[in-house]
């Protein structure tokens, strides 16, 4: 399963589901686009079973040295 096909599940599932706010909702989906976007970047797979903690890590490190 691709990242960007499991984020959108999720999102539905925070939608229906939990019937989290919009701004939740969008915050959390924001978060996970931009994890994308970092994966891509990078040249990391997007494959939901290739990710990784190490990727996490480095996606955390790069949010903070961007500040």
């Amino acid at each position: 399963m691709l990242f960007r096909q499991a984020i959108d599940e999720f999102v539905l599932y925070l939608q229906i589901e939990k019937n989290y706010s919009l701004n939740t909702v969008d915050g959390y989906a924001y978060d996970l686009r931009c994890f994308e976007n970092f994966l891509i970047q990078h040249g990391y797979s997007v494959q939901l079973h290739d990710i990784t903690k190490t990727h996490v890590r480095r996606f955390i490190q790069h949010q903070i040295t961007k500040l």
